[in-house]
């Protein structure tokens, strides 16, 4: 089991894409963000995230 993730995983390209789900793209668009915020994530909708946020 170990191989078959480390296989999927081992290419640069991201495997679900980059686009982010309707969920997260909703919710983003609702806040005002300040300040700092830490997402935990490291899939493709980091990309949208950091494209979406103004860091100061």
């Amino acid at each position: 089991m170990e191989d078959f993730w480390n296989d999927r995983y081992k290419t640069e390209e991201y495997v679900y894409g980059t686009a982010p789900n309707e969920f997260l793209r909703d919710v983003l668009s609702k806040f005002k963000i300040t300040g700092t915020i830490l997402f935990p994530e490291e899939g493709g909708e980091m990309p949208f995230m950091q494209q979406s946020l103004v860091c100061m």
